[in-house]
């Protein structure tokens, strides 16, 4: 878990020094930081300055609030239409960004969390089959009770 954790924080240091900061790119970093801090549980001692980092580099974007930005994207991807494997893994991985994201205290309109829940589980439902495989891949013990595996991972 250590050489993980190490590596984990470092990629997550490279990315924030780059130049380029697109709303996705901090987004991946949000969920990443989250990793760290609540599912592999690394030290505050460890995290303290790269989550520093981060909000320094989010307060000095011009990047709206990727929250939304995240909910906006797997809104599209819910929209009317047939989805393919790899569209159904990227609503599951927006979804994740979204939980990850929240709990780092973006935050995000009732309203747009609401349709979000709604768009996006009936999507999935539509897609079952799709959705059920994409679950069962990537179910993890700190997300198994997600809505959006639990209602799609094979019992």
């Amino acid at each position: 878990m250590k050489e993980n954790a190490n590596d984990l924080l470092h990629s997550i240091s490279v990315r924030l020094d780059r130049e380029s900061f697109l709303a996705n790119q901090a987004a991946g970093i949000g969920f990443d930081l989250f990793l760290a801090k609540f599912v592999y549980e690394i030290p505050d001692a460890l995290t303290r300055d790269i989550f520093l980092k981060f909000w320094e580099r989010i307060n000095r974007s011009k990047i709206e609030n990727i929250l939304v930005n995240q909910i906006n994207y797997a809104l599209r991807l819910a929209a009317p239409g047939q989805l393919e494997y790899e569209e159904v893994n990227k609503i599951f991985s927006l979804c994740d960004d979204v939980y990850a994201l929240a709990i780092l205290g973006f935050k995000a309109p009732e309203e747009l969390i609401a349709e979000f829940e709604d768009k996006v589980r009936e999507k999935l439902a539509s897609v079952k089959k799709i959705s059920r495989a994409v679950a069962n891949a990537s179910v993890e013990d700190w997300n198994r009770n997600l809505w959006w595996y639990k209602e799609n991972v094979s019992k």
